[in-house]
């Protein structure tokens, strides 16, 4: 088959990384593998089924400022000993400026840049928004999972969206609940309680110390109410000792990380997402294919809105107003039948077999091109 190499931070359970791996397992791998450079020594969620697939999973050490001369050299030494890949593509943000300028040196004729963020975060701003301005000189073709985080990465430049898809039958409510009713009774969950669920790694970027300050207010609104967290992540710990401090520990649910969110979104009664910022925010395209009422923070992408399921609420609003939002959106949704909405976002072409074709396509046409030209 012919390999592809997708460059990635670590294969683990978020956005991205499904979206990859929905469609790594949709192609006819006869014809076309994936293989992973990651950039973490520890193994991710979806390694073990990598490989499986027939996947190769190569490690280098996570980029660091301190040592950009290093990974440079680490870059050439990989690329030296894996002149096979004719075609990259890098999801490394601002950071896919060094792997393909390595890579254009070293003679990859196809090199694709992939913005999934839509906001510099983090610490050496200033170092991030350097890199960005060496994407174009180094890429060959630029996409993007939204608008805003193709302007972000590449500015005025021409790039092209490619939906970040999902498998929609797979995200479907059920018309069979005994799934539903075994995992509420895993997670000692009631019919009388209102689940409130996030699914989402403990970073920063993710804010789930403003969610909890708003779980510890809608408490007193609805005291049957119940908190869901789906990941984990480097703030975890944290976050836990946020909701012990406020003596809820009895109505939040940690999980870690789960293969199976899709049976988690069907436990939930609302989605809500306080992040900063998301370059599309795959999860709530999940959701809303789910049939799950959505609040979210007003600087999500405008492209996430596809059903009527969606309420934005600013950051800069009070814990307590976000609270009572919760509650006027249960009263809206509280009686919709949820398994109606996956055909709205098939419609929309968020549906993972006719997208990831589109990727296949792209990778063969850049590589026919690149042909041509040399």
């Amino acid at each position: 088959p012919f390999r592809i190499l997708q460059v990635v931070t670590i294969m683990n359970l978020g956005g991205l990384e499904n979206f990859l791996m929905t469609v790594y397992r949709n192609i006819d791998r006869s014809k076309i593998q994936f293989d992973f450079l990651v950039h973490r020594e520890e193994k991710g969620e979806f390694d073990n089924e990598i490989e499986r697939l027939g996947g190769k999973i190569y490690r280098l050490s996570a980029i660091r400022p301190s040592r950009l001369f290093k990974y440079r050299q680490d870059l050439k030494t990989f690329f030296n000993q894996h002149k096979e890949y004719q075609v990259i593509h890098s999801h490394l943000n601002e950071n896919s400026a060094i792997v393909l300028n390595v890579a254009k040196g070293k003679g990859v004729p196809v090199r694709i840049a992939h913005s999934h963020a839509k906001a510099t975060a983090g610490r050496f701003k200033y170092l991030r928004e350097i890199l960005k301005k060496g994407i174009y000189s180094n890429s060959t073709l630029n996409l993007a999972c939204s608008m805003d985080a193709g302007k972000w990465l590449y500015g005025t430049r021409p790039f092209s969206i490619i939906k970040n898809s999902i498998d929609v039958e797979k995200f479907t409510f059920p018309e069979n609940k005994s799934k539903i009713n075994k995992l509420k009774t895993k997670l000692d969950l009631s019919d009388e309680d209102y689940v409130i669920g996030l699914i989402a790694r403990f970073s920063p970027t993710k804010n789930h110390k403003f969610l909890i300050e708003i779980f510890n207010e809608y408490l007193k609104i609805n005291e049957n109410a119940k908190l869901l967290l789906i990941g984990d992540g480097e703030l975890k710990d944290q976050i836990q000792i946020r909701v012990n401090e406020f003596n809820i520990q009895n109505s939040v649910r940690f999980t870690g990380n789960v293969i199976n969110p899709q049976e988690y979104l069907c436990v939930m009664d609302i989605f809500v997402m306080t992040s900063f910022n998301e370059g599309l925010g795959i999860v709530l395209i999940e959701a809303q294919c789910n049939g799950l009422p959505i609040l979210m923070s007003d600087s999500m992408p405008e492209e996430i809105d596809l059903t009527d399921l969606t309420h934005r609420k600013s950051l800069d609003l009070s814990s307590r107003k976000w609270a009572n939002t919760i509650e006027e959106i249960r009263g809206k949704h509280q009686h919709q039948p949820r398994n109606k909405y996956s055909e709205e976002i098939k419609k929309m072409n968020y549906d993972i077999n006719s997208n990831s074709q589109i990727l296949l396509d792209i990778y063969i046409s850049e590589y026919e091109k690149s042909l041509l030209n040399s």
